[in-house]
């Protein structure tokens, strides 16, 4: 009977032991299956707060594994693309261009190198911009980098640039036409800058005063002034630009030998600054 009572506590105490390590191994599954959850719901949260700040795709490498947004799907098009590698864009990308990003990861990956560079997608449409910065220190990636379709400004701020480059050209192709017809207009014209020193002639202005056109500009001006009266012309051109409007006089002077009178007009130019001057009989 002693022995019997014995057997039942033993298979009582094998029982109790069985159950209580059965329920600790329950519970360090449960733990484990806890911690598992909370590591997805931190990934996807990670992911979520990422999409929200993304405009257009982008890769962010984790600690504990990498994210590539769906985003690079509507980039690319590509609605039922799998992207798991760096490797996976070059496809979409100028074959002349993908090695040059792959360098550029690979340097913001190992030395936390940041980077921005614009590419051109392999359809030779699209333009790419591409910012590469490591993690921040809230940890939530430990590098990631931004693609974002920038073809519609691109193009924009291009076609500006060209649309203003034509008209800079044809603005500047008439500036030639009329310093052309300037320079060979037989009345004498000169102009002076803001500090009426005579910057420009024409061929008929250096002819009167007996000089090339060179030397007049190299001496910041040739004036036809009468004799003994001193700086007749400088007073003219500094009325003409203080008053902003156009002033006349009558000065003697000799040409070729021979004393004429001359009828000398400074006026104020359109910028405001500057004066423009005429000779005439």
């Amino acid at each position: 009977m002693a022995g019997l009572t014995t057997l039942f506590a033993v298979a009582a105490g094998v029982g109790f032991a069985l159950a209580l390590g059965l329920w600790l191994q329950g519970q360090k599954s449960k733990r484990r299956l806890a911690e598992a959850g909370n590591a997805a719901a931190a990934l996807v949260a990670r992911q979520r707060a990422l999409e929200n700040l993304a405009d257009g795709g982008f890769i962010a490498w984790l600690a504990d594994g990498g994210i590539w947004s769906r985003g690079l799907q509507t980039l690319f098009d590509l609605p039922g693309e799998e992207f798991t590698s760096l490797e996976d864009l070059s496809p979409f990308i100028a074959a002349d261009e993908y090695g040059d990003l792959e360098a550029k990861v690979s340097a913001l990956r190992r030395d936390g190198e940041p980077f921005h560079c614009e590419l051109n997608a392999a359809d030779g449409e699209t333009i790419i911009e591409v910012r590469g910065q490591p993690g921040d220190e809230s940890g939530t990636f430990a590098a990631i980098v931004w693609l974002r379709d920038i073809g519609a400004e691109a193009y924009a701020v291009r076609t500006a640039a060209l649309d203003s480059k034509a008209k800079l050209a044809a603005v500047t192709q008439d500036l030639n036409v009329l310093n052309g017809l300037l320079a060979d207009l037989p009345v004498p014209v000169y102009r002076r800058n803001a500090d009426l020193v005579m910057v420009w002639c024409n061929q008929a202005y250096a002819t009167l005063v007996n000089a090339s056109v060179a030397d007049v500009i190299a001496a910041g001006g040739f004036e036809v002034e009468t004799p003994l009266i001193p700086h007749q012309a400088q007073t003219l051109a500094e009325q003409a630009q203080r008053d902003g409007i156009s002033v006349s006089e009558s000065r003697h002077f000799v040409v070729r030998g021979q004393r004429r009178t001359l009828e000398v007009t400074e006026t104020p130019a359109a910028d405001g600054a500057s004066v423009i001057g005429f000779v005439h009989d």
